[in-house]
């Protein structure tokens, strides 16, 4: 606590400043520390929930896609993509680059769709994306192309299994 000193009647005044004892403040300042140490949360990891829907036995009838809007992205190895427009056939030109070009290739497609002719609907012009991850892939290639769906404004896109077919074309062309 705070000393004053203070004149005795028979001696002559003296001024001397007052002398604050921190002590309790020192003590208070380490309670308050220790209080909030054990009270704050830590910034908890963020992660990507990928809700893929339950098939107990096969489908009969899979969802159609359009062939001149569908593009198909297959994530492989060493972060590159393998590509293919419409649908597979033995004989479709499947195309390897890596994986930072994957956008041109997206606004590219998106803007030969523009183009169509009047005789082709809406949906046609939209374009649509299978994500096909190959087992060799990495997690981070299937986030980086979810990202270029997002930046890309691409609404119809789903993440599907590969065929064994592909799995066959994709290396021959590696």
């Amino acid at each position: 606590m705070a000393e004053i000193q203070t004149k005795d009647r028979n001696s002559r005044r003296r001024n001397i400043a007052p002398r604050v004892d921190l002590t309790p403040m020192v003590d208070l300042g380490f309670l308050l520390i220790t209080f909030f140490m054990l009270t704050t949360t830590l910034s908890k990891g963020k992660r990507l929930v990928i809700n893929m829907p339950y098939q107990p036995q096969p489908v009969e009838s899979p969802t159609k896609f359009i062939d001149t809007s569908t593009l198909t992205i297959i994530p492989v190895s060493k972060h590159r993509v393998a590509y293919y427009h419409g649908a597979f056939t033995n004989d479709v030109a499947i195309e390897v680059i890596p994986i930072h070009q994957l956008r041109g290739i997206i606004t590219q497609k998106q803007s030969n769709l523009k183009r169509l002719p009047d005789s082709y609907s809406n949906n046609a012009r939209k374009i649509q994306v299978l994500i096909k991850p190959d087992s060799s892939s990495q997690y981070q290639d299937l986030v980086n192309t979810l990202d270029e769906m997002l930046i890309n404004n691409v609404t119809i896109y789903a993440i599907v299994d590969l065929a064994d077919a592909e799995v066959q074309a994709i290396n021959r062309v590696m």
